[in-house]
């Protein structure tokens, strides 16, 4: 079951990707483009990453600076569909190459990942907003970030 559900997936991106809008345009329309972080005048930190969101037509990127080049981490996304005006569905890879289906939520110009799958350990590792909700010594809300200016400051 392990190896059939990340082919099933994959299937369904490429199935979804085929039907809708590039990434990129994906990106565009929802608002997705541009640097994010929680406080956008602090730096870069484990505890305050910020987020640069890139695409380039078929394939979109979110570049974490967590403040260190060894943490630092670029997640590629090879899929992205509207589900509604406030939540996108994205299908991409981590930076240790799981598959992942993640949705973002929109309001007020903030940004929050409010639900991840991690298809190659089966494992729901955000739920409503919570990391690791089936683990009470993991579990951690999900930040909300904020968009900050072109030079990462707000």
């Amino acid at each position: 079951m392990k190896q059939i559900l990340p082919l099933v997936i994959l299937a369904l991106s490429i199935a979804a990707s085929a039907q809708g809008p590039d990434v990129q345009t994906a990106f565009a329309n929802f608002g997705l483009l541009g640097n994010w972080a929680q406080d956008c005048q602090a730096k870069p930190s484990t505890t305050d990453a910020h987020l640069s969101i890139t695409a380039r037509r078929t394939q979109g990127y979110f570049l974490y600076n967590f403040g260190s080049p060894v943490l630092n981490a670029t997640w590629t996304y090879t899929s992205a569909e509207l589900i509604d005006a406030t939540h996108l569905r994205l299908l991409g890879t981590t930076k240790n190459w799981h598959i992942v289906e993640q949705i973002i939520f929109m309001n007020n110009g903030r940004i929050q990942l409010v639900s991840e799958i991690d298809t190659v350990n089966e494992a729901v590792t955000v739920k409503d907003g919570v990391q690791f909700p089936d683990n009470p010594n993991l579990r951690n809300v999900e930040p909300t970030l904020r968009r900050c200016g072109p030079d990462g400051r707000n």
